[in-house]
């Protein structure tokens, strides 16, 4: 991994004496595990339980994923986050912090075979001792072209009105962006504009994440918030061949105010 150190933007925190403030280490996961029943994928059933293995030996802090539908459920046994109960998103969020509440998002902008599922963004506020990080899973529309690029922004839009809070966000999933298309690209400034870090970017791990593209679809966002700054991070494109996307982990240190 590739270590950089980030100084906070004026709209966030200022990083203070770490003796009046305290540190807040994360390890993240993002995963498309690509779990559609045969013909659409194969090897369903034998990939996701080889995954739920890998999952169990890393212990991630956060791990988000997507294509978990809801045939894919019980082939994943983990203890994970998931809410059907606006329809099946695809959505699972596996922690092992206290989980203060969820909810699922589905999003308004759809298109073709995307409306036929309940996409959007599973949040969940979990507790790492004693400092509250807001997550959020997503998975935007598929396709290439202008016509879906232009769904992905509208989704973009809802995502920000749904992670509208002070405190931290770390915000992953299947983005769907591609790399020379430009609305996906004013998509993505405009994530960043609005306080978005994208990890990977930031620590040089620009490798696409679906073999034989250069895109990357999988990504990992932190917002610090008003009372956190980023303090460092670390990310990687994982080359793990159990799906036909590759996973992106990270590793973020957020400063804020000690809990009393």
């Amino acid at each position: 991994m590739t270590l950089i150190l980030l100084l906070p933007t004026p709209t966030h925190a200022a990083c203070g004496d770490p003796g009046s403030q305290e540190d807040v280490e994360l390890s993240v996961l993002t995963y498309n595990v690509w779990g559609l029943p045969s013909p659409l994928a194969t090897d369903r059933r034998g990939r996701l339980s080889r995954i739920a293995s890998w999952l169990d030996e890393r212990s991630y802090d956060i791990a988000g994923l997507q294509e978990i539908w809801r045939g894919a459920v019980r082939l994943l046994p983990l203890p994970s986050v998931r809410d059907a109960r606006r329809g099946d998103s695809g959505l699972a969020l596996i922690t092992p912090h206290p989980v203060r509440e969820s909810a699922q998002h589905v999003f308004t902008a759809e298109r073709g075979f995307d409306r036929f599922k309940a996409k959007g963004m599973l949040s969940a506020a979990i507790d790492l001792d004693g400092t509250s990080v807001e997550v959020g899973v997503t998975h935007l529309q598929a396709g290439g072209g202008s016509r879906n690029a232009r769904i992905r922004a509208a989704q973009v839009e809802e995502l920000l009105s749904w992670t509208e809070t002070e405190g931290p966000v770390v915000l992953v999933g299947d983005f769907n962006l591609y790399k020379d298309q430009p609305i996906d690209e004013q998509t993505r400034q405009h994530l960043e504009d609005r306080g978005f870090v994208d990890v990977a970017a930031a620590s040089s791990a620009t490798q696409g994440t679906y073999p034989g593209r250069a895109d990357r679809f999988d990504r990992i966002y932190v917002r610090s918030g008003t009372r956190h700054c980023r303090m460092s991070q670390a990310a990687e494109v994982l080359q793990l061949e159990l799906s036909d996307h590759r996973p992106v982990e990270a590793r973020v240190k957020l400063r804020g105010e000690r809990v009393r």
